[in-house]
Order: C-alpha cells, then structure tokens, then sequence
C-alpha cells in the first residue's frame, strides 16, 4: 500500500521490516521506504520468521521460507538486484 509508510524516520539509525511474497511488490515497496526515508533508513529485513495464521494467510514470515524456499530465494534476489549494494 503506498501510503501505509508512516514515520518520521527520527530514530537513527532506522532499519524497517517488510513483509512479502511477490519479488516485484517487494522491491517497490524497499524502494519506496529509501526514497521517503531521505537516506535515514539503513537496512530493510525481509520476514522469514513470523508463525503466526495471518503470515500463512499472507504468505509470508516463516511460512514462505519453510513452504516456499523458491519464493523467498526470489525476493531476496530481486530486492539484492535491484537495492543500492550500500
């Protein structure tokens, strides 16, 4: 969602959670929290690990790396082709 990113990026250093199953809402979105973050945000983490019923529902958190390894190898690597490398 485009407008779901709300802060102000006061706290430094700011590393920022995402959550996602699809490789190209993912690599918007991180692009998205870069631009909006005026360089505050210094690393965006993928979930890997949520158990909970709504990351099974979404696809994402431990469920896409236990269910889908191929989906979570395919984000990362589109959010590693398409990030700065610093």
């Amino acid at each position: 969602k485009n407008n779901s990113l709300e802060t102000t990026f006061e706290v430094k250093p700011c590393v920022v959670q995402i959550a996602a199953h699809d490789p190209d809402m993912a690599a918007k979105a991180a692009e998205m929290i870069l631009e909006r973050s005026n360089g505050q945000c210094l690393a965006i983490d993928l979930n890997l690990g949520c158990p909970q019923a709504i990351a099974r529902k979404g696809r994402y958190g431990s469920f896409l790396h236990d269910e889908t390894p191929q989906a979570a190898y395919d984000v990362l690597t589109k959010l590693r082709n398409t990030l700065p490398k610093e």
